[in-house]
Order: structure tokens, then sequence, then C-alpha cells
């Protein structure tokens, strides 16, 4: 298959400086569409796939991003870059302008690092790997995957020593997700949540137990009206399905193809509706982050989110913040009865705003409360970080695993499928990731106690099912800006303030203690 040339190639030192900058957008935006081609691919390989389709899907994927590789790190790129961080052009350029230079700058020292070979074998492995895993996961048989993970481990830790430049390997992996992040970051904000996480945890099972609604008690929910009300209760929040879809995997997640094709999947249980339910939210947050991106930056760097932290946040923020609260329930309560009669008359809004707030530790990190969950993401960010450091070999990884879970949460899994082989991450190599769901956590209760300030009777109107005040909140504060500035940048300028776990304690702290009757 033979390469297609980039318009610009050879040219760059006929361009006068002020053609620069147009010539370099010009070649960000076609390594755009390049990205939105892999990324349906991906999708439909998560989606649609044959299974048998495996290696020639890998073959494609690996050819495309050896492709896109070679385009990004061609010196005549680099060379417009550098004409754009001149004073000539930079000094005449406005804020989103510059962002485009400044990360366009990152992503050229991130690529120029790692060799063409290199890619292209992440890229084939992460196409089998994903479905080797969901085979091992279906069987809950962690041998059918240890060899593969193997692999996928020692092609990220290749990547990790290019990427590092003589520092830290995990924290070169971390800066993929979230730009800065570092473990001396990390470390003290996870001890921090453990110490109140974990006596408020040990607070609420030492107090008496509530006897709760359950939902698995008035099954079966049958999963095309699951599915019907999923997709009611999105579009409620702001979803436009004119512009994505809603699928299934085996593994929820979004994916942003384009500006106009913003997909998201969940998985169904029909003996139990909330799994379902959260996990829609929860991808439903994502997506309308997607789709609130400022199009006139279409294809470009300031375009794009600005990091996996901050899109967590607004999944995190739909899936939890409003979505088991209290006002949220009384709203949501009367539509799910219209879906399911058979939960007519056997409970109510309050009862079922409890039922949805129940908790106690549990395998499966999706499912888990909010008082459990940071721990689940603790669990993980330290097995990376042995992993990594050559200190935990992939063969010892399932033990580690189920002993950390038993010290942390009190439990031991069972089998694989509820320990070491639940998530879908590793499987195409994104060690560094899972430390994003705790930055989401913390991001979306700082971002909430602005928007408490900024919405007027906001309990009222979340009551009353009117989402876009917040929405517009969301999209005028974090969505438009894309990635204009850092991560931390955006929570601070949205908020007023820099982000730190203290709203998340806080709020957490006394939902918890009212619903459970704690004293401090």
């Amino acid at each position: 298959m033979m390469s297609v040339p980039h318009p610009f190639e050879g040219m760059t030192c006929s361009l006068n400086m002020a053609d620069a900058y147009d010539a370099l957008i010009a070649r960000l935006k076609e390594l755009s569409v390049m990205g939105e081609i892999g990324a349906t691919l991906a999708y439909d390989q998560e989606v649609f796939m044959p299974s048998s389709a495996t290696q020639a899907r890998g073959d494609a994927m690996g050819w495309l991003a050896k492709e896109m590789h070679a385009r990004s790190t061609d010196t005549s790129l680099g060379e417009l870059i550098s004409s754009c961080e001149s004073d000539d052009v930079f000094g005449g350029l406005d804020v989103d302008q510059k962002a485009n230079i400044i990360e366009a700058r990152r992503s050229w020292e991130r690529s120029t690092r790692l060799p063409a070979d290199l890619v292209e074998a992440t890229a084939k492995h992460q196409a089998l790997a994903q479905m080797v895993w969901a085979e091992a996961r279906a069987a809950s048989d962690f041998s059918r995957f240890s060899g593969t993970l193997s692999t996928m481990l020692d092609l990220k830790k290749q990547a990790a020593s290019l990427l590092s430049d003589g520092g830290d390997h995990y924290d070169a992996l971390l800066d993929l997700y979230e730009t800065g992040l570092t473990q001396s970051a990390l470390d003290p904000m996870f001890a921090e949540l453990e110490a109140t996480l974990v006596p408020l945890l040990a607070g609420i099972q030492a107090a008496p137990a509530p006897t709760l609604f359950r939902f698995e008690d008035h099954g079966p929910y049958p999963i095309a009206v699951q599915e019907a009300f999923g997709r009611e209760i999105s579009e409620a929040l702001g979803f436009d399905f004119k512009r994505g879809r809603m699928d299934v995997s085996t593994h929820p997640f979004s994916s942003g193809l384009s500006t106009n094709d913003i997909r998201f999947t969940t998985r169904y249980d029909s003996l139990e509706p909330l799994s379902a339910f959260y996990g829609t939210l929860h991808e439903t947050g994502h997506s309308l982050y997607e789709q609130g991106l400022d199009q006139s930056h279409i294809r470009t760097p300031r375009g794009e989110s600005v990091s996996l932290g901050v899109h967590e946040s607004q999944s995190r923020f739909w899936e939890n913040t409003i979505g088991r609260s209290r006002p949220f329930w009384e709203w949501l309560w009367p539509r799910m009865v219209k879906h399911f009669p058979q939960l007519d008359g056997v409970a109510d809004a309050e009862q079922a705003f409890r039922a949805a707030n129940c908790v106690g530790p549990t395998f499966i990190r999706v499912e888990a409360d909010e008082v459990t969950y940071n721990l689940h993401i603790l669990l993980r960010y330290r097995i990376e970080q042995r992993l990594i450091a050559g200190d935990l070999s992939v063969d010892e990884l399932p033990k580690a695993w189920d002993d950390m879970m038993e010290n942390m949460l009190g439990i031991r899994p069972t089998n694989a499928a509820e320990g070491c082989l639940q998530d879908i991450h590793w499987s195409f190599g994104a060690f560094g990731y899972f430390p994003t769901y705790t930055l989401g956590n913390l991001y979306a209760a700082h971002l909430f106690t602005t928007i408490r300030q900024d919405v007027s009777e906001l309990d009222d109107k979340v009551a009353a099912g009117e989402f876009a005040p917040i929405l517009t909140w969301l999209r005028n504060k974090i969505h438009s800006k894309g990635s204009v500035t850092t991560p931390e940048g955006i929570i601070e300028a949205a908020s007023g303030r820099p982000p730190t776990a203290k709203a998340f304690l806080d709020s957490l702290s006394a939902k918890m203690s009212k619903l459970h009757g704690l004293t401090s």
C-alpha cells in the first residue's frame, strides 16, 4: 500500500513567515482526519466487527498508526512549528492560535521520541489484545490473556523509556493522559483520599444497616426497555442523537469519531437496571463534552478535549453529582416507573434515591459506590507502578490484585473476571489512565460548588428536569474551552480557584453521614 503525500511536503522553506501558521494548521487538520479514521476502526472493532477479522483489522490499524507517525514526525512539520514559535509569528497570534502551537510542539516532542516500528507494533498488538482480553474475561481465565498482556507491557515499557527523557517511566505514561501529572502529585492526593474514605467506609459498615429497596427483587428488566429508558434520559440531559448514537459493548466507553459523530456504549443486566443506567449516564457525560467542543476550532489541537481528567469530570458529574442526588431521583422515578411498571407502588423516589446510594465493597469498579470507587483506582495505580517499575510480573498480577482488594475493601475476588480481568484498559496499553478517574471525581465536585453559586434554584431545576442551565454552564466554562490552556488551568478559570480534593471529601462525607446517621 502506497503512502499518499501530504499537500505541503517539501514546501516549508518557500513559505513566508505569515503563511507558516496556516500551513501548520492544514497539516494538523490532515492528521486529525487520519485520527478520525482510526477512531472509527477502533469503535467498529469493539461494537460491530466479527471476531475473525482481528488480524486484518490489526494490519489496517498498524499501517494507519505507522503512516500517522511518519507524518507527525516529518521534518517539515517540525520546521513549521519552529517557524510559528518565532517572535515574528507567535507574537501576532491570539490565545487560541498560540494554544495550537503549544499543543503541536508537545505532540511533536512526544512523537519524535518513538520509532515507527514500535508505534506500528503497538497498534497491531492492541487490535489483537482487545479481542484476547474479551475472550479471557468471558471465560474468566487469566492464562488466556497473560502472554498477550506481557507483550503489551513490554511495548509500553519501551515507549515509557523513550518518552521519559531520563525521568521516571511511569510519570511519562501519566503525562499522556493528563499533562504534567506525576506520582509526586498523585501519592499525597491518594493518601488524603485513603485517610478519609477508609474510616468513612468503616463507619458506614458499623452503623445500623438500613432496610433498602432492592431493584433486583422486582426484575426482570427487558433489555429493549432499558435501552429505550437510557436513551430517553441521555436525550433529556442534552445528548443530540442526530450527532451520535448508543450501542452495546463488553466494556462501556465513548468515542468522538468526529465533531458530528459522537458515540458511546453501555452494557445490560436483565436482573438489575442501575448498572446499565449509571453506565449510560457516565458515557453520556463524556459524549456531552465532545458535542460541546467549539466547532470553530474543529480538527485543531485547540478544539480537542484537554485531558482525560477533565473528560472524567464530565462523566462523573452527570453520573454521580447529579445522577445520585435526591432532586434527580425526584424527577427520574416517575419516568422509571413508566418504563418498568412492576416498580409502581413498591417504592418511591426517596427509597430509590437511597438504593442508588447504597455503600458497600464490590468487586467491579464500574459498579462501585462513591465511597469505595477511588479505592478501586488506588489499587490499579499501585499495581501499575509496580508493573512499570518491574517490581511485579504479569504472572504475579492476579494474586497481587486479589490480596490488595482484600486489604483495601475486605473482599477477595473468586475469579479473574471480577478481579484483574474486569477492565479493558491494559489490553490497549492504557497504563497511566486509571488515575484520571479519580481526578474526574475531584474536578466534578470542585466545579459543582461554583455551579451551585451560579445557577439559581439548582435543586428545583434538577427536580423539574431542567438540565439546560447546567449544561450551558459546562459548555461555556469547560466544553468550549477545548485545550486553550492546561487541564488545571481550565478548572481554575471555571471555578475561580485551583482544584483540590476538599470539595469532594466534604460533600461526600456530609452526604453519607446524613444517609447513615453518622456523627463526626
